[in-house]
């Protein structure tokens, strides 16, 4: 019996769009492809000392509370700076923090915030304070090489079709060595822990610091550059250029300004820059600060180059009245 094409090969329904939170940068999104950092994955920041890892975390918990997710930071380095965090813009009393005291505390943590449903973002910081129960028992006389890697390995498994049923995203920073040990062992294979998060996780963000950026002589802020070592959505081997200023965190106004005079959008009329007919000022600087003070305006041009680069269209909030 003859049967049609049809009957042969199921019908399968295109799966949606996966949703995405913006980590804070618009250049980042736009590098990344997709708009934004996507749920439901695994997220690896890595990088040396200084250069923006929990910054960048903590934006991405920002723009996460701005939709209305709920967000965890596991504090494993016991570092996390509350003052910073407020002036990144992360709302502490709907931010749920945690200090665990080993890699089991820690994991098994992560995993009841990341089964219950209830979570939008959780950020492990850092892999490297991933320390074995048994190894802070066994003393500085004996001290153990016990690693992390096999519960690490374990959790991520368990947690692989947890996170995908409810869109939950786990992100992990770690730090590593400004200059290597070796030239013959890749980083990897000192850091066995790193192995099984390289295989499981989705997007991998490489951190380094370019340079200062100064003000009159005075350092105000780091130029970080991030290179998108693996992205299973888009394309991989992006390059972005962050502004992470000492005040409150990534100039996300200075991406708004340099990408919408690139396209055109904020052009020179006269002395003055302009978006349509608002004056934004007379050098960068100055239109930075009117961003900076109507974020109506700063999220109308961000929506417009979104629309032009990625398609995406987003709501605009605020009031687009400059102040007299």
């Amino acid at each position: 019996m003859c049967t049609s094409d049809s009957d042969a090969f199921p019908q399968f329904q295109q799966p949606a769009p996966a949703r995405v939170t913006s980590s804070g940068s618009l250049k980042l999104d736009l590098a990344l492809g997709t708009g934004g950092i996507p749920s439901a994955s695994f997220v690896e920041i890595f990088g040396p000392e200084a250069s923006g890892k929990t910054s960048l975390c903590l934006h991405t918990i920002v723009e996460a509370q701005k939709a209305g997710g709920v967000c965890a930071y596991i504090d494993c380095d016991r570092s996390l700076d509350a003052h910073w965090s407020a002036r990144c813009g992360v709302d502490q009393k709907q931010l749920i923090i945690s200090q665990p005291d080993n890699a089991e505390q820690t994991l098994a943590i992560t995993e009841s915030l990341a089964t219950s449903g209830a979570l939008t973002i959780i950020v492990i910081d850092s892999l490297s304070g991933l320390t074995p129960q048994s190894v802070l028992e066994s003393g500085l006389e004996n001290p153990l090489e016990i690693s992390s890697a096999p519960l690490l390995s374990r959790t991520l498994r368990r947690l692989s079709g947890a996170i995908q049923r409810n869109g939950t995203t786990i992100i992990f920073t770690n730090q590593l060595p400004s200059r290597s040990r070796s030239a013959v062992y890749h980083n990897l294979a000192r850091d066995p822990a790193r192995l099984a998060l390289k295989l499981f996780a989705a997007l991998r963000l490489k951190l380094s610091i370019s340079g200062p950026i100064l003000e009159k002589d005075q350092v105000i802020g780091s130029r970080i550059q991030v290179k998108i070592v693996k992205n299973q959505k888009k394309p991989c081997f992006q390059f972005a250029e962050l502004d992470i200023m000492y005040r409150d965190g990534i100039l996300k106004t200075g991406d708004i300004f340099d990408l919408g005079s690139q396209l055109g959008l904020i052009q020179q009329q006269g002395l003055m820059n302009a978006f349509k007919d608002i004056p934004l000022g007379e050098d960068r600087r100055a239109a930075l600060d009117i961003l900076k003070r109507n974020p109506g305006v700063s999220a109308e041009i961000e929506q417009i180059i979104r629309q032009r680069l990625l398609g995406q269209v987003q709501a605009v909030t605020g009031d687009k009245s400059l102040p007299r």
